[in-house]
């Protein structure tokens, strides 16, 4: 194996010699709406900073400068049941499906035989973040209905 890809919250390894292709039509006709998908993925992540600023025990994952939002991270309360939560907010509709790595990196097997330690940021931060759904086309009012359900189950 020499490549790796994530799946499933564990990254794993691609055979040697397998090629991924996508047309190039298709990536032109992308990137030429680029800056509009990204504006759009802007406008919700700043309802959400906006909107979950100052929540007690939660802490925002915001970039330094500006970003694709491809995800909206927020780490979750120090003893909030990351699944638990889940499972609430998917009863209220609200998916939190595609965290970021949610086994660290230290963790993964393809690091089995070069990483050794402990890392308890690592551990902490995997096992409190959660990804808010964000997707061009959301609307102002889908965006609330995430922030009301997040608070609710935290409350």
């Amino acid at each position: 194996m020499s490549q790796a890809f994530y799946q499933g919250g564990v990254i794993r390894g691609i055979p040697t010699g397998l090629s991924i292709s996508v047309p190039k039509y298709s990536i032109a006709k992308h990137l030429r709406r680029l800056d509009e998908f990204v504006t759009w993925r802007e406008k919700i992540a700043g309802l959400y900073t906006e909107a979950l600023r100052g929540v007690p025990g939660v802490m925002l994952v915001l970039p330094a400068g500006r970003s694709s939002w491809y995800k909206y991270i927020v780490l979750l309360p120090k003893g909030v049941d990351r699944e638990k939560l889940k499972a609430s907010m998917k009863e209220q509709g609200v998916s939190l499906s595609g965290g970021v790595y949610d086994i660290p990196l230290h963790k993964q097997p393809v690091f089995a035989n070069t990483i050794s330690g402990s890392f308890p940021m690592a551990d902490d931060i995997c096992s409190r973040h959660v990804c808010l759904p964000i997707y061009y086309g959301m609307t102002d009012e889908e965006a609330q209905y995430v922030v009301d359900a997040l608070k609710k189950c935290l409350s």
